[in-house]
Order: C-alpha cells, then structure tokens, then sequence
C-alpha cells in the first residue's frame, strides 16, 4: 500500500487510511484490507485508490462470472413457453395472428448487485480527476455488464443492496461501489458534494471523523459495550416558553457503556491542526473551552450512570504532533490524546484499541 499523503488545512492523513476512515464512518462493515499491485503506481489521491481497487476486484469477478438471477418477463411469441396467458391473449386477439402471450423466467445478470456495480464504475470511468488509463482499464471492464442497466448511482435501491452467502464474492466490490456511492451522495449544505477532496472541508472531517470513532468502537467492542452518541438533559428548567425555546442542546461525541457496569468512557472528538493551544509564556496549554465541556459532560454522565466510574478523553486526529496527557478529572481518569492519522492502518487500528484499554 502507497504512503501518499493528502495534506489539507489540517494534518495529513494517508490515503488508505481515508479508505477506513470512510469505510468505518458511513457503516460500510465489516472492513476489508484494500491491496494494490507492488508494480503499480501507488495511487495519490483517493478516487484514484477506488478505482484501482475496484478495477483488480471486477477484474476477479469477471473472470469468475456475474452473478444472474431469475427475472419473470411477459412476451407475446409464436413459439409459446412457460405459463401461457390465454387471458391477455384473448383479450388483445392474437390468436389469430398465431401469437401468444406467455409468462417466462429467464436467468438475467440484470440484478440489482449488477446493477450498483456498473453505475460506481461507470462514475469513475466517467471522473475526470482519475488518471485515463485507469478510466480506460474501467471502460474495458464495463463491456461485461453489457447486459445490465445503467441505472443513476443515487438511486435509493442501490444503497440497499447486501451481499448475501451466495453472492460472497461479491463482497469486495459491493464495499468499493457503496464508497464511490456515499462520495456521489449531494451533503445538507447547499447541494454541495463530497468530491475527492473531501478531507479539505474541515466541518466535513470533523464529522466523518467523530462517526469513524465511534463506528469503530461499536464494532470492535460488540458483546463488550454498547456505543452511541448521547444526548444528555441539562439541569435547567425553563420558566417559560420563551425560555424554553433557546435551551441549548448537550450532544455527546462517544459514549462507551461497558456491559460489566463498572465504568463509562466519554471521547469527545477534536478535529483542531494542533491539539494543544497558544503559547503562554513559551508553553502551550490544552484548550480551557475544550475541559469545561469534557467536565459538564462528566457530570452529567455521572448522574446518568451512578455508581460507575466516568473516565474521559479528548482525542485529536494529528498527522505529526504526538501528544498524550494524563490527568485526573473528578477523581476519573481524564487524557488528552492524539491520534496519528499519518501512520500504517494496522497501528492506528492497535492504537485505538490500546486507548479504551490504557485510559
């Protein structure tokens, strides 16, 4: 795997590593290991690795034959087969034209599997930001689904599609074409789409990056603890309807609920160029803003969860600067802590488990 860099107002992050990170965020699990030839150009932007990808993955597939399914069609013919529909017959008279209309199940590639594959290629093919000859190699591969429809990438049905124990090998694929899908998918800002360079608008990975935190933590900690972002009540209670009106919303990052009832960890996710704040006479501080919030929060899950112990965690993506405070918040442990976004996947994917496990 390539270890190009996308480097935007904030840290930089690898390329592959944008892979997870998206592939956790929008739920695409479980998550496989993305490969790319030793011989090839390691891609250096993030549209250019799905289609790599994609292109090695529908190379396999095609070699191995789509998957078809039966499709019931009506057709009128002078050669009947099937279940014959005299009714419809008789009613449009085409008996005595020597015509029949029959009912037939014909095995058609034309799937809705097939159907998701073919329009994320054809978006790539069709993307100007990927290099030609990888739009090329794409175009090639889209002769074998000549008899599939090309039906619009947005389409809600698509976004259902699942990969079954039969269509196992599709499953690479399947994980590659929801990507490309979910980078088409227009974002609630003024029609405004995550286009390849997703990871310049920094309101944009703020978000991913919290869902990728805390997908992550949900899926590796099943059978462990239950994880979800908490909304929480404020100890305020409005006079009047007026009032009532502007009482702000307190909405958690990460809320981890250990099955064993002993504790609770909070991550409060931070996605700031730096972790630390300005220099005070030489020394850089952690952000005072920042521990007025990760202690309201406490308190308030203090309440919620009586009896366990309430540890917290301010985690910042960072490229380069390595940061890891200890403190103790309340009498709970308490860390400010930053994770490298710009190492190898498999010792972010360590780092984060170590985290939950250390703090």
């Amino acid at each position: 795997m390539s270890n190009h860099r996308l480097s935007g107002q904030s840290s930089p992050i690898r390329v592959e590593n944008l892979y997870y990170l998206l592939s956790y965020a929008w739920g695409l699990l479980p998550v496989a290991e993305p490969v790319v030839g030793d011989a090839e150009t390691p891609p250096e932007t993030l549209l250019d690795l799905l289609a790599v990808l994609l292109r090695d993955s529908l190379e396999q597939l095609v070699k191995r034959g789509l998957d078809q399914d039966y499709q019931t069609t009506e057709l009128l013919t002078a050669m009947p087969r099937g279940k014959l529909l005299p009714g419809r017959s008789m009613r449009e008279q085409t008996l005595p034209r020597a015509r029949m209309w029959c009912e037939t199940d014909d095995r058609t590639p034309d799937t809705l599997l097939n159907q998701l594959v073919k329009s994320a290629a054809h978006y790539l093919a069709e993307a100007g930001e990927i290099k030609e000859a990888l739009r090329e190699d794409l175009r090639g591969l889209l002769r074998s689904f000549d008899r599939v429809r090309l039906v619009p990438l947005l389409d809600t049905r698509l976004g259902a599609v699942r990969v079954y124990r039969h269509t196992a090998r599709y499953g690479m694929v399947v994980h590659l074409s929801q990507l490309v899908r979910h980078l088409a998918l227009p974002t609630q800002e003024a029609g405004a789409v995550l286009l390849p360079d997703v990871w310049r608008d920094e309101r944009n990975m703020a978000r991913l990056f919290e869902q990728f935190v805390r997908n992550f933590y949900a899926f590796h900690l099943r059978g462990i603890a239950t994880v979800r972002a908490k909304a929480l009540q404020w100890q305020l209670t409005a006079e009047d309807d007026a009032s009532a009106q502007h009482q702000p919303k307190m909405q958690t990052d990460v809320v981890v609920v250990y099955d064993d009832c002993k504790r609770v960890a909070l991550l409060e996710c931070k996605f700031y160029p730096q972790a630390l704040g300005a220099e005070h006479y030489g020394k850089r501080k952690v952000r005072a803003a920042h521990l007025y919030q990760l202690f309201a929060y406490q308190q308030h899950l203090k309440r919620r969860f009586p009896g366990r112990e309430v540890r917290t965690v301010l985690l910042y993506p960072v490229g380069t600067e390595s940061v890891l405070l200890r403190y103790r918040l309340d009498g709970a442990p308490m860390w400010v802590y930053t994770l490298n976004l710009n190492q190898p996947w498999l010792t972010i994917h360590t780092d984060m488990l170590a985290l939950l496990d250390s703090v």
